[in-house]
């Protein structure tokens, strides 16, 4: 999940190639926040995204061009993996998913 500090980091980046960009606020960061987050973006390929944006258009960023350049990076990134760094990424995963379930459970109180 991204975070409205780690939003307004992604904002800032935008006005430092965009001199008309808007300022930064906490009403802003927490909209691109939500936006970044339905697709569990990392905070280092959304500031990469900002870079690939500005350096192909000269549109003013907004979320949906950052999300598609972020998700182009995480891709490209996977299908460079060897077997052993998939494993290893997808081992994570599986745990994250397991503290959640588990997290999910304790709220509702389910026993396993």
């Amino acid at each position: 999940m991204t975070t409205p500090a780690e939003a307004a980091k992604v904002l800032a980046k935008c006005s430092c190639f965009d001199p008309v960009f808007s300022k930064p606020d906490a009403a802003l960061a927490t909209g691109w926040a939500e936006a970044f987050s339905r697709y569990e973006l990392e905070l280092v390929d959304l500031l990469a995204a900002v870079t690939n944006h500005y350096c192909e258009c000269a549109d003013r960023a907004m979320p949906s061009h950052l999300i598609v350049q972020a998700r182009k990076l995480r891709r490209e990134r996977s299908e460079r993996e060897n077997s052993i760094e998939r494993r290893a990424r997808e081992a994570h995963i599986d745990h994250q998913l397991e503290a959640r379930m588990a997290e999910l459970g304790s709220a509702l109180s389910i026993d396993r």
